[in-house]
């Protein structure tokens, strides 16, 4: 009896700390089949700014982790917010946190759904020109931790076979993103096409007001730069009358 709770201590520690993804069948059962939201990311990095976090964002290629969760654990993602995030391009929405200096950078769903995705990654200095470079995926339930996924990277950012990997995944070519599910032999494929569309009705609605705004606002900009001093207060003066008659 000592030597099989030993033994599984082994196992369980090598697991913990080779980072695997480690679950119960009895969580696993819990999580499948139901709808998360990707809801939090953390980046903790010393100098960073917004933009920079924005980029490192943008190049992680998070829809396409989402998918390869959806097609391990067997449920659905819903990464529309984020999605609308990286296309309104505003990094201004990114939280910025520190004592001395902004080192965590976070960005978070609007809304607090139960059941939820959150992605941890960070970059410490610990010596000059050395750096410990970890991450984290995990699946919640309301408070309760379902999966957890830790891992190591090698440059600024975990790359998708760098994840793919510790979800058991291997890559059947160099030059394609077709992963194969080492579990069940299921083959995923993660080009853009898959994953570019992944917006919900509300969010694509939000979207092209966003982007028509935009459009409006710039062509008003290039015919206000055209004008003289005189004629900008003029042009003002128009527009407010022009929208006070609109909401009479």
């Amino acid at each position: 009896m000592k030597k099989n709770l030993v033994f599984s201590f082994i196992c369980f520690m090598v697991l913990y700390f080779s980072g695997c993804s480690l679950i119960t069948p009895k969580d696993y059962e819990s999580i499948k089949g139901k709808q998360y939201h990707l809801s939090k990311i953390h980046f903790f990095r010393k100098g960073a700014t917004h933009n920079s976090i924005f980029k490192l964002m943008n190049d992680m290629q998070f829809p396409k982790i989402m998918l390869l969760l959806e097609h391990k654990y067997g449920i659905s993602v819903d990464y529309s917010e984020f999605n609308l995030f990286l296309h309104n391009k505003d990094p201004l929405k990114i939280r910025a946190e520190g004592l001395l200096a902004n080192n965590d950078f976070f960005w978070e769903s609007v809304g607090k759904e139960p059941n939820r995705i959150e992605i941890n990654v960070s970059l410490t200095e610990t010596s000059a020109m050395n750096f410990d470079r970890d991450y984290s995926i995990v699946v919640k339930v309301e408070k309760s931790t379902k999966v957890r996924v830790r891992g190591s990277f090698a440059g600024d950012i975990p790359t998708l076979t760098e994840i793919a990997t510790r979800l058991n995944y291997s890559k059947k070519s160099a030059s394609d993103y077709i992963y194969i599910n080492r579990d069940t032999k299921e083959e995923i494929d993660l080009s853009l096409e898959l994953t570019q569309n992944r917006i919900s009705p509300e969010a694509e609605a939000e979207k092209n007001y966003v982007s028509k705004r935009s459009e409006i606002r710039n062509k008003f900009k290039d015919f206000y730069d055209g004008l003289s001093p005189a004629d900008r207060e003029r042009y003002i003066k128009d527009m407010r009358d022009y929208l006070d008659e609109l909401t009479e």
